[in-house]
């Protein structure tokens, strides 16, 4: 599309492959929830490094790893685990990856999502510290019954399923108001902007 739409170059390669067949340099590259997915980050970030223009800029963000209640979210979702993330960054490991490729004046900035995208993210982490062992079974409850093709009630099941999750919204939202501003202070992602 923004080949024909736009008339832009349109590139069909892995980074690798890209640095070693393409001699340009860039002034800015970005890399928004990327990096959390490489197998081999520091190749990545040489690789970026090597096709920025002296004083080019690399800007980018990641999930960051001490966002609140990230541990209990890793229990009840596997979005944080290979085959999706292969790692966790804070302020500290992104920085320290950055500086080991060379990169300077380095700026990294906690992100957060609305209250209402962190009434979504706070929900399922609250109800699982209350239910704990009867959480997966509510939770398998409701993924069969949104999935079963013997359920002459299907639509049912899905109203019931948003039904549940408005009334456990509804039940947290006391609760985010008040833990909002440390989620806004720690970020859900974290953004950065580094120079070659």
């Amino acid at each position: 599309m923004a080949k024909s739409k736009y008339n832009l170059n349109v590139f069909k390669a892995s980074l690798k492959n890209f640095v070693s067949k393409r001699k340009e340099k860039f002034n800015i590259i970005t890399a928004f929830e990327v990096l959390e997915h490489q197998d081999k980050p520091l190749n990545f970030l040489n690789d970026v490094y090597t096709l920025l223009e002296k004083e080019g800029f690399f800007c980018g963000s990641v999930p960051n790893r001490n966002r609140i209640f990230v541990e209990i979210h890793r229990k009840i979702n596997n979005f944080d685990y290979p085959p999706h993330h292969f790692l966790y960054f804070n302020k500290e490991s992104l920085k320290n990856a950055l500086i080991n490729i060379g990169f300077k004046e380095i700026e990294i900035i906690p992100t957060s999502t609305s209250l209402g995208d962190f009434l979504k993210y706070l929900s399922p982490s609250l109800f699982y510290l209350i239910f704990r062992d009867r959480y997966f079974l509510l939770k398998r409850y409701f993924k069969t019954s949104k999935k079963s093709s013997y359920d002459n009630n299907f639509n049912g099941s899905n109203i019931r399923i948003n039904i549940f999750q408005i009334l456990r919204n509804y039940a947290v939202f006391p609760l985010a108001l008040i833990l909002y501003p440390l989620y806004k202070i720690k970020g859900h992602a974290l953004f950065f902007c580094a120079k070659k």
